[in-house]
């Protein structure tokens, strides 16, 4: 070892497999090939403790046979396209039908809120209640009309 140079406690090499590949050879073998969520594998070689000037050469070959690029099959798989003439599967719920469900969700809910309040004012309409029999909240501090016992907004008990 040269002086000046530090020393790698564990060196692992790891050579990714293309997608298109076929007939896939690597000139070492593996220690392990690994697998991710995509269907992407990796050739894993470790080599232990090195010196900081350590040169390793790995020669690896494949056939091509759809001439695509790893990334452009990864976007395919990714995207619901078959390798053959790149149709696109239909999802059973597209995206935009899950967009509109939340926003009618949301408006469901806001006109909901929106009855109930009107509900609540009314409520004190009816009770013969005025502005100036209005009084807050002791725990919140919000306006409350009326006589009640309990603070609509937060529940906490009324003097």
């Amino acid at each position: 070892m040269k002086p000046g140079f530090e020393v790698l406690e564990k060196l692992s090499l790891y050579i990714q497999e293309p997608l298109i590949a076929e007939q896939f050879q690597i000139s070492f073998d593996a220690d392990a090939i690994e697998s991710d969520r995509h269907g992407l594998k990796y050739h894993r070689k470790d080599f232990g403790a090195v010196d900081a000037d350590f040169s390793y050469a790995a020669k690896f070959s494949y056939h091509n046979h759809e001439e695509l690029l790893s990334i452009e099959k990864l976007r395919q798989i990714m995207s619901g396209q078959t390798a053959m003439g790149n149709q696109m599967q239909k999802n059973s719920e597209p995206v935009a039908g899950k967009i509109w469900i939340y926003i009618l969700f949301g408006l469901l809910v806001v006109a909901v809120l929106a009855i109930f309040n009107r509900k609540a004012i009314s409520g004190y309409r009816d009770k013969g209640l005025s502005r100036e029999e209005k009084a807050y909240c002791s725990q919140c501090g919000k306006e409350i009309f009326g006589k009640y016992s309990f603070c609509p907004w937060c529940g906490a008990k009324q003097d």
